[in-house]
């Protein structure tokens, strides 16, 4: 299983005031939504390329996606002497779906999201 959160108050672009503006109640409203989870309930693959299927919650709403991955990397790492395991996933989500800047039309603003975290393992 694949638990993961991440704080929206994270969110990095190259403009200070965009920022603020996807914190607020428009966009992520990370005030009273601060984290994004998303927890695996599948996950199918095997060598460098996974499928991993899930729950998305943004906003206080979920709703199914999937993901697929790529292995970027596999190493003992020196400091802790641990395999680390390194993977990017790719996939897109609906804003509207999600609440997100409902009243843009997507003619202002794409309704697709293209989420593409990178994540590095550590097997226990």
């Amino acid at each position: 299983m694949l638990d993961v959160s991440i704080s929206l108050n994270s969110l990095q672009s190259s403009h200070p005031g965009r920022e603020e503006h996807l914190q607020g109640e428009d966009f992520f409203h990370s005030g009273q939504f601060p984290t994004m989870t998303f927890r695996s309930t599948g996950i199918e693959g095997e060598g460098e390329r996974w499928h991993v299927n899930g729950d998305l919650t943004l906003r206080g709403i979920t709703r199914p996606v999937a993901l697929d991955t790529n292995l970027t990397g596999r190493a003992l790492f020196p400091l802790d002497q641990k395999e680390h395991i390194g993977f990017v996933a790719t996939g897109v989500v609906s804003r509207t779906a999600f609440g997100v800047a409902p009243n843009i039309p997507s003619l202002m603003l794409s309704d697709d999201i293209k989420v593409e975290p990178s994540v590095q393992l550590i097997p226990e």
